[in-house]
């Protein structure tokens, strides 16, 4: 009896002993007293602005090693500079009190969100590190030169700069946001040219005329009929260009307003603005041409009556001045200022914006202190297919494609290939100002 029950109480020893080798192997993955993290790799998703974005940080026991993002569906030419700072400054600062990146918010809030995800999962006090502010770097400043100075890093100062720094100009751009691309980021279609070798290719027959009466009959015929003729008449070697720089726009459909198709888009489907950043700021590295980010113009120096330079101020409040012997103003309009918009257009009042937080209108009046005149300045467009919340646009192509409009008792309510402000128009007189935009599954995979 005596020898059983020694058996006995050696089997249960020995479960005992298993147990508690068992529970240290689980206190060893734990923080480790005076230590901020348990060593390893952890990864999180967060919900971005088109999908989720991936985050893989690894730790020791007192420092963050590594973060590498993986955007997966964001857009990269908004997403991509936002989730360098993010890492950057999280690296630098080793804490997590980082302000989220002006134009990039949701993608910079998910990627933020993200990283704090995988380090609580690597056991870390993330309220502790919330508390770590970034620290600001301070940058020298000194006055600088250059043939030409543009204001503005969107599709227009960029394309400006391409061109000047091709024929040997010396080119400063200057851009108040922290990422290149302006409102061309948030381009969704693609670009409307006539008689372009693409449509030659794809035997569609189209006219510089016929895109010329298009584009008179859409405007209302209130259109600048110089500034018109200019934009028909090299559209097709604007397509070119892009082209030539690699923008791949070589798809063709048909978008409202539009008697043939000629709206240029990249063959995958994908979003024409970020395409035609990226290419531009691609040739602009190659260049060599200097982009002073995250520094807002604030007035232009003027000599003998000419343009002769800007005085500017960086993210630390210094101020310098960029002497030159042109300056180009390419700082886009004014739609995300709503007491603009509402001083030009009183019926706008209330209205959410597809433009970027840095259209401000802050250009239109630095050109008016310059002595410039405003024209056609309240004709503001209305986009009929946009998220009212987040001013996603949703691409005019897809109603090319055959994407219909429903109305909250599902009905179809207009033709959706009449022009924008006629589609916004009967959209507004539905039930509560909405509609829904229908696709089938072809086109969302696209």
């Amino acid at each position: 009896m005596m020898k059983r029950m020694k058996k006995h109480l050696s089997i249960l020893l020995i479960l005992v002993v298993a147990l508690a080798a068992f529970g240290c192997g689980k206190k060893e993955e734990a923080v480790k007293e005076g230590a901020l993290y348990t060593p390893g790799t952890y990864t999180a998703e967060e919900k971005g602005h088109n999908g989720n974005v991936k985050v893989t940080v690894t730790v020791t026991e007192d420092k963050i090693e590594n973060i590498e993002v993986d955007l997966m569906d964001e857009t990269e030419g908004i997403a991509g500079p936002a989730a360098e700072k993010i890492v950057d400054l999280v690296l630098k600062n080793q804490g997590l009190g980082v302000d989220t990146v002006s134009g990039a918010t949701v993608s910079s809030t998910a990627i933020l969100a993200a990283i704090t995800a995988a380090l609580k999962e690597a056991g870390a006090d993330v309220e502790a590190l919330k508390n770590i502010k970034a620290e600001e770097e301070v940058l020298e400043v000194s006055d600088k030169e250059a043939d030409i100075v543009i204001i503005g890093a969107g599709g227009a100062g960029m394309a400006a700069a391409v061109e000047a720094a091709s024929l040997g100009k010396s080119v400063i751009i200057v851009e108040k946001m922290p990422i290149v691309g302006g409102n061309t980021n948030r381009a969704t279609g693609g670009i409307n040219a006539a008689e372009t070798s693409i449509q030659e290719q794809e035997g569609i027959e189209d006219t510089i005329d016929t895109y010329y009466n298009d584009t008179f009959k859409g405007g209302k015929e209130e259109n600048d009929p110089e500034l018109l003729k200019v934009m028909v008449e090299n559209s097709a070697e604007a397509v070119d260009w892009l082209n030539e720089l690699g923008a791949g726009l070589t798809r063709v459909s048909l978008s409202g307003g539009a008697t043939n198709p000629r709206i240029h888009t990249p063959e995958d489907g994908s979003a024409v603005g970020p395409v035609v950043v990226k290419v531009l700021e691609n040739k602009l590295k190659e260049l060599g041409v200097e982009i002073l980010m995250e520094t807002t113009a604030k007035s232009i120096i003027e000599e003998n009556g000419a343009a002769a330079g800007v005085e500017v101020e960086n993210v630390n409040g210094n101020s310098f001045k960029i002497h030159a012997k042109a300056v180009i103003i390419a700082s886009g309009g004014f739609g995300a200022n709503s007491d603009m918009v509402e001083s030009f257009r009183a019926d706008l009042v209330g209205f959410s914006t597809t433009n970027h937080a840095g259209a401000t209108g802050d250009g239109i009046e630095l050109g008016q202190e310059a002595g410039a005149a405003l024209d056609d300045i309240e004709f503001i467009q209305i986009h009929p297919t946009t998220d009212p919340e987040s001013g996603y646009m949703f691409t005019e192509g897809l109603r090319g494609d055959g994407a219909i409009l429903l109305n909250s008792q599902g009905m179809r309510f207009t033709d959706e290939l009449l022009t924008r402000d006629v589609v916004s128009a009967n959209i507004l007189k539905q039930e509560g100002g909405i509609a829904y935009l229908v696709t089938n599954e072809e086109m969302k995979e696209e």
